[in-house]
């Protein structure tokens, strides 16, 4: 419920989203009314990730960590 906006973006293309009340809008590529169920089970997903390794050390190669060419990046923006 703290979730108030989602931004996927991709090489091509982003989407965006903001909660707006209890309903959730579809604000990129377009403004329309979003699936609420669809988007509460994407924050669901985010929220549910776990951590597979952590590092200790810092690095600007994002290479060595398979991180240099990411399919998606996500924001996620609580309120």
């Amino acid at each position: 419920d703290d979730v108030t906006d989602v931004s996927l973006a991709y090489a091509d293309r982003e989407i965006a989203l903001k909660k707006v009340g209890e309903e959730w809008r579809l604000t990129k590529p377009l403004d329309s009314l979003a699936d609420t169920t669809a988007v509460k089970n994407l924050v669901s997903a985010i929220a549910d990730c776990e951590v597979k390794k952590e590092l200790t050390e810092t690095s600007a190669d994002l290479s060595q960590y398979g991180l240099d060419k990411p399919l998606v990046t996500v924001t996620v923006s609580l309120g």
